[in-house]
């Protein structure tokens, strides 16, 4: 994710049981407020539960405890999704959510925030379900087996919107964005997934995505993954993609706007598709031209690219930021309308790619481990910066050193509302170029792929990537220089000194 002001600042009544198992002590997202209007329809009986457990409402988060949920792992999702723009956003759509539980379940949550859900199903028999502010909290027929893969349907339609917290200063804290009669969008991290389609809203559970978005013509809808299928139907058109890697919820993304798709020629084996305004063909010019070459040249630091697709969405309308959505990061036009001499574009451009490698392939297990996505991709635009003739990494790292007190914040555990402040950013690239200082850029490099070569399309904590780093050094971490360095750089409060 990039936020950018213009100085770089990188970026669930079913069983009266259930009510009060789930709601007595339900506790929010922070700052959450759940004022969303009840929409259930759902019967007011229920058969008697049968065995089984109740799904937790959330996968615990230190951050955000209600996001996600327990008790069973999203496959695939399957979006078909009409989408209504000219005047109030409204989509008409069924989500099929395969999972495949973790244990015996009579009762699961989906997050979902907003809609008039009109119909649920689980395996194609009727499911009783209850609104419960951002849960949807669903009662099988028959109760869900470990391990038996279940298809839950749900037939929801409304305005989609933000979750409306606006904590770590993102657009209502990320959600569906209408911009115009002719343009919307989604920044769904951290939780905003749930603001467009029913999900298990945490980064840790990553499924394969497929959208089909019907739209008016002749407006275009752009998904993550590939393009299998385009319809034009007179007064609609209807785009499918697909995606035959896993993401998190956050990352699935769909822009519906007036834009022009042009294919670009990429490294073997990756297709790469960028969308800019139709009335601005020039965005495929400058950064977005030097794409194919940003692949090739971070894939020999961080290992080969992670993704079959590839690609850019640069949308009209968004205040300046940008996020990584897997296989296509959506970019704001603000951000990429720079003059002669503006590397802001290329910066953001490699930031966001950066993040297909670490965000995307790799995850963070949790977000108080968000510097694992942000510090990351900012060594990224710092060495892309330096690759095109620009500050050496030393010397943006220097650049960014610049004593601002929101660098006083640990990147490790820098709190909610500094999710997206900019210590998980500035002080998480200069910790790396500590690092790669420490370990020499042979080794460093080896690091880097390593990590995402283990982890890729799963998730991990700051501890798994500090002990690989002493690993390949071939030193214990417990009272290494990497655990010094990391304590002063990740953990402690005040910003440490640099040593170049």
């Amino acid at each position: 994710m990039t936020r950018r002001r213009r100085a770089i600042v990188p970026v669930a009544v079913l069983l009266a049981a259930l009510v009060a198992a789930c709601s007595a002590d339900d506790a929010a997202l922070p700052s959450l407020e759940s004022d969303e209007r009840p929409t259930s329809s759902a019967p007011t009986t229920a058969p008697a539960a049968g065995p089984g457990t109740e799904g937790a409402d959330g996968v615990g988060d230190p951050y955000y405890p209600q996001a996600g949920n327990g008790g069973y792992d999203v496959e695939r999702y399957d979006l078909d999704v009409d989408v209504t723009i000219r005047g109030t956003d409204h989509l008409d759509a069924v989500a099929t959510v395969t999972l495949l539980p973790t244990q015996d379940l009579s009762t699961f949550h989906l997050d979902l925030l907003g809609f008039e859900v009109a119909s649920l199903t689980v395996d194609d028999r009727p499911a009783l379900f209850e609104r419960q502010g951002r849960e949807l909290v669903v009662a099988p027929p028959t109760p869900l087996r470990t391990g038996e893969q279940a298809i839950v349907r749900v037939a929801y339609s409304g305005t989609p919107g933000s979750t409306g917290s606006n904590q770590g200063g993102l657009i209502g804290d990320g959600g569906w964005v209408d911009l115009s009669d002719e343009w919307s969008t989604v920044i769904a991290e951290p939780v905003g997934a749930a603001t467009w389609f029913p999900s298990n809203d945490h980064p840790s559970d990553k499924a394969l995505v497929g959208v089909t978005a019907t739209v008016p013509a002749p407006l275009e809808a752009v998904a993550g993954g590939r393009l299998v299928e385009r319809r034009d139907e007179g007064a609609t058109s209807t785009f499918r993609w697909e995606a035959t890697e896993p993401m998190s919820p956050y990352l699935a993304s769909l822009t519906v706007g007036d834009m022009q798709l042009a294919d670009q020629p990429g490294p073997p084996g990756i297709r790469i598709l960028n969308a800019v305004p139709l009335d601005r063909p020039d965005m495929l010019d400058g950064a977005v031209s030097r794409f194919p070459e940003m692949i090739s040249f971070f894939s020999e630091h961080f290992g080969p690219y992670p993704f079959a697709d590839a690609g850019n969405v640069v949308v009209p309308g968004l205040p300046p930021l940008a996020l990584e959505c897997q296989t296509r990061s959506v970019l704001a036009l603000s951000i990429m309308d720079g003059g002669p001499g503006d590397t802001t574009a290329d910066e953001v451009t490699a930031h966001e790619l950066t993040h297909q490698w670490f965000g995307d392939a790799v995850g963070p297990a949790a977000w108080n481990a968000i510097w694992l996505n942000e510090g990351f991709a900012t060594y990224g635009e710092w060495l892309w910066l330096e690759h095109i003739g620009g500050l050496a990494v030393e010397q943006s790292a220097r650049r960014a050193h610049n004593g601002n007190p929101a660098l006083d914040v640990p990147p490790a555990d820098p709190g909610v509302d500094e999710l997206f402040g900019a210590s998980v950013y500035h002080r998480g690239g200069m910790f790396l170029v500590e690092l790669r200082t420490l370990m020499g850029e042979d080794r460093f490099d080896e690091l880097l792929r390593t990590w995402v070569d283990q982890h890729r399309f799963g998730v991990a904590t700051t501890e798994q990537f500090l002990q690989l780093a002493a690993e390949i050094m071939g030193v214990p971490y417990d009272g290494s220089r990497i655990a010094v360095l990391s304590d002063a750089w990740l953990r402690s409060g005040r910003l440490p000194p640099l040593s170049f």
